[in-house]
């Protein structure tokens, strides 16, 4: 999936370079939300 993406979108960027929150759950661990910027093609 990764190699997909990155072949789509090989210009995209983080838009806030921060630390993103992580939320907590049961089973797993998510990111409450990753900005990135990318052009379109």
């Amino acid at each position: 999936m990764f190699e997909e993406m990155l072949r789509r979108m090989p210009d995209w960027e983080l838009v806030d370079p921060g630390e993103p929150e992580i939320m907590p759950a049961t089973f797993t661990r998510a990111y409450d939300q990753i900005r990135n910027r990318f052009t379109p093609s």
